[in-house]
């Protein structure tokens, strides 16, 4: 349901919090956000704000709307469910989000190098989300392990981030962006992109899990046209190498 500022208010919740209810749960390093848990009516929510260095940048509060309005677009059972866009007001605006009890991709890369099964249920749900992105008209661009997130509880995959994503409805942000080492060359050298591109960071993501060097090597054509399609595609292919070999093979 929607309260009466316009936030999606689930169970009754109320958007007016004080800072001294939340938790900081993560600052990133590298990028502009900080994350907060809070718990409202015995349910948890992270808060994704700017860092304080940032608020009040006219860009990157602009990334910030921006990430909120792709991901409350977005309504898939492996993509982050985004809530609301308000304001707190000692740390400014933010993005009420679902609270994943989880690990990252990257964290659990020990794990899936041993049990192939479930590697390859992780890669089914990534796909499966990064097709309906597709249909969506929204692509990633920063598609990497630490934007995954598995749940601890039937390990499902959880996509996060997408205030580098890009969309055809948004004609601002589409210079180059993402992680270097996980960015397509049509990304970094800021041409226009489609699925393909998303696909490619797949294929740094395989490689790093190891065993599926076939299917790695055809996301990581440098012509985008030589790679898969869609992800779907991509499983597909996965699924039939990894039902053929009953060894991993590098």
């Amino acid at each position: 349901m929607f309260g009466p500022s316009g936030f999606f208010t689930p169970n009754g919740f109320d958007d007016s919090i004080s800072y001294q209810e939340m938790e900081l749960i993560h600052s990133s390093q590298d990028g502009f956000n900080d994350l907060y848990r809070i718990s409202r009516n015995g349910r948890l929510f992270v808060y994704k704000v700017l860092k304080p260095e940032y608020v009040g940048n006219i860009m990157y509060e602009d990334l910030l709307r921006k990430d909120f309005n792709i991901g409350f677009s977005l309504q898939h059972g492996n993509i982050c469910q985004y809530y609301a866009y308000t304001y707190v007001p000692e740390i400014g605006n933010a993005i009420v989000m679902e609270w994943v009890d989880g690990v990252t991709l990257e964290e659990m890369m020990p794990k899936l190098r041993k049990d192939r099964k479930l590697a390859l249920k992780v890669m089914k749900e990534i796909c499966d989300a990064l097709d309906y992105m597709a249909l969506k008209q929204v692509y990633h661009r920063d598609l990497k392990p630490e934007n995954i997130l598995v749940t601890y509880n039937g390990n499902n995959v959880k996509i996060i981030d997408f205030g580098l994503s890009d969309t055809d409805s948004y004609s601002s942000f589409k210079s180059p962006a993402g992680t270097r080492m996980y960015a397509s060359p049509e990304l970094l050298a800021g041409e226009q992109i489609d699925g393909r591109s998303d696909i490619w960071s797949l294929g740094v993501i395989l490689t790093e899990i190891g065993g599926y060097s076939h299917v790695a090597s055809r996301c990581l054509r440098r012509d985008r046209e030589e790679r898969y399609r869609t992800a779907g595609e991509l499983y597909e292919d996965l699924r039939r190498r990894v039902v053929r070999r009953p060894l991993f093979i590098s």
